[in-house]
């Protein structure tokens, strides 16, 4: 029996490479025709796993490799089990002979499914397709009608690549080489895509009429950013003045404040709000700070109410708010509404708890 050797970069999005086979539409992971597994090496920025595979479960099929570059550019190629047969050094036979793989387009893939197992994973790929692709068109529609861009700062570039090419987004997430991983990276992007559409949906119910220009640009910004002090934007709806805040942190250190306690300290609130003119968080009278689930409960539960005190002694809010994209169990909705938390959830694109949200932002900023 004739095998190949295959080495696969758990590095993630940085420097990481991952195989994939292709089964008619399905594209499985290729530990699943591997006879051996092992850690070929480590360092500190992951592992490399050597698979040893039988060159006759390959025979006839098409081998995806996946790669990211240290800078996180993503690049794709395809082979057969021949590029692996006659490698490009024979010292290292997991590097395919460079004459024998193609590079191609991620819009090849199109149609293609990657195999998944988790429950978990399935359900938020459901809802990838139903409810945040109408997010982020709705998204765009509403920056073209007020003349606005959305700049992705930071940490925040898997999101823009989702907010950009949702598939491409999806793909750079699926690759990664176990359901765990895929849902881990699948997190930041979701999230920031939910609390950007609940920003435009605030933004609505206030009748903002145009939003605020910085003087060195050409049109207003949404500046979408982790732990900083600055605003978002500032947004105006006839003479009224409305600042918005997207993950800010009191200062930019903030988040280490953790270390010196026996417990995470939570100092990033999703969006806060505050009526009138702010240049930073920390002069503006919060009026309303909204926390933002995209995860079913019973993966933050234990959770929330350590946070809720967190940005109670931190930020003072006038009004908290809970939105929730998946129903809320109703112990937890009963104990956040006894600590007078008001709790929407199963807000998602077309629901009646949209307009229920819109309703609460009237009463409580307007």
């Amino acid at each position: 029996m004739t095998n190949i050797i295959i080495h696969e970069r758990w590095y993630g999005q940085r420097g990481g490479n991952y195989y994939y086979i292709k089964e008619g539409n399905i594209l499985r992971r290729i530990e699943k025709y591997a006879i051996s597994k092992r850690e070929a090496y480590k360092s500190s920025r992951g592992i490399t796993v050597e698979y040893i595979v039988p060159v006759d479960r390959l025979r006839g099929k098409i081998i995806y490799e996946f790669s990211f570059s240290k800078q996180g550019y993503f690049s794709l190629q395809k082979c057969t089990v021949e590029a692996f047969l006659n490698p490009q050094y024979p010292d290292s036979p997991w590097i395919p002979n460079f004459a024998l793989t193609q590079s191609i387009d991620v819009n090849e893939l199109e149609g293609l499914m990657f195999e998944a197992e988790d429950p978990m994973l399935l359900k938020i790929l459901r809802d990838i397709r139903e409810n945040y692709t109408l997010m982020i068109n709705e998204i765009k529609k509403y920056s073209e009608l007020m003349g606005f861009d959305i700049a992705f700062g930071g940490h925040a570039e898997l999101t823009r690549t989702f907010f950009n090419n949702i598939y491409e987004g999806l793909i750079r997430c699926m690759i990664l080489q176990n359901d765990k991983a895929r849902l881990k990276a699948l997190e930041k992007p979701l999230a920031w895509t939910y609390q950007l559409w609940i920003t435009m949906l605030a933004c609505k119910s206030l009748g903002i009429n145009n939003f605020l220009k910085e003087e060195y640009l050409s049109k207003p910004v949404w500046w979408i950013e982790q732990g900083k002090t600055r605003p978002a934007f500032i947004a105006r709806a006839g003479i009224y003045y409305y600042t918005f805040f997207f993950e800010p942190q009191f200062h930019e250190g903030a988040h280490l404040v953790g270390m010196f306690t026996v417990r995470r300290v939570h100092v990033r609130p999703d969006i806060i709000v505050a009526k009138g003119h702010y240049e930073s968080i920390n002069s503006a009278k919060v009026d309303l700070l909204i926390e933002c689930k995209t995860l079913p409960t019973e993966m933050w539960e234990e959770d929330i109410m350590s946070q809720i005190d967190d940005y109670i002694a931190l930020y003072k809010p006038q009004t908290i708010m809970l939105v929730s994209l998946y129903k809320v169990e109703y112990s937890l909705k009963n104990k956040l509404i006894q600590r007078g938390i008001i709790c929407i959830d199963e807000v998602t694109p077309g629901s009646v708890n949209v307009e229920t949200f819109k309703r609460y932002i009237q009463r409580t900023l307007v």
